[in-house]
């Protein structure tokens, strides 16, 4: 059992030491971006190919070298598109919010039409999108007096319908219990009010309603009920 026991111990230990050296080597190796191939530049291209032009099977090297950071470049090309192509799509989509820039005969459309050619944006993928954001800046002052201007007259507006609403409730004619009906039963001379208050008490709505009655019984000679 103890030589069976110092075997495992044993084994063990060559693992363990494996495994270290394993580690070890593997820390030492370098990045695999560090492994890579040094790329020419396009002046050293050219310098092997000046060098070598009699040689076939250096500037088939050259052409490969070439060829390969053409792809590189296609494959960065045709992403950027993409993303040119969405990001067009999505300015033009708010663009088409803006009145009048859809109309070559809008005052806007005119000014922007002046931008693109002024900045040379024609060929541009945003052009349209900086154009308007240039006359946006050239333009702030008037816009912000425009918002101004807009805002004083919605406030005097609301201030007009506010006076206007005020005048209508103060000229509404006098519900049943309100301040007229006291006025009115004061037009009753002192005689008809204590009549009043013999048959009324101190109902002070009847009270008013009985002068308004003897009011409208002198305007058509007759008593009339309400």
């Amino acid at each position: 059992l103890k030589a069976e026991y110092e075997g495992k111990i044993g084994d063990l230990q060559k693992e363990i030491n494996r495994l270290g050296y394993a580690l070890r080597t593997a820390s030492k190796k370098p990045d695999k971006e560090n492994t890579d191939e040094p790329k020419f530049s396009r002046a050293q291209l050219q310098s092997i190919m000046a060098e070598h032009k009699d040689d076939p099977a250096v500037m088939f090297q050259v052409f490969e070298e070439l060829a390969k950071d053409a792809a590189k470049g296609a494959e960065v090309s045709a992403t950027k598109a993409i993303d040119i192509k969405n990001k067009k799509s999505q300015m033009e989509s708010y663009l088409g919010t803006i009145k009048g820039l859809d109309d070559d005969a809008s005052p806007v459309s005119q000014r922007i039409n002046k931008h693109l050619g002024e900045l040379y944006l024609e060929d541009h993928p945003f052009g349209k999108w900086l154009a308007v954001a240039a006359d946006t800046l050239m333009n702030f002052k008037n816009i912000e007096e425009a918002i101004k201007e807009q805002t004083r007259k919605e406030i005097l507006g609301k201030a007009a319908d506010d006076k206007r609403k005020s005048t209508i409730k103060n000229n509404a004619p006098a519900k049943p219990g309100s301040p007229s009906d006291s006025s009115a039963s004061e037009a009753l001379t002192p005689s008809q009010m204590e009549t009043a208050k013999m048959m009324f008490g101190n109902d002070k709505k009847a009270i008013a309603r009985y002068a308004k009655m003897l009011a409208r019984s002198k305007k058509s000679g007759t008593y009339q009920t309400a």
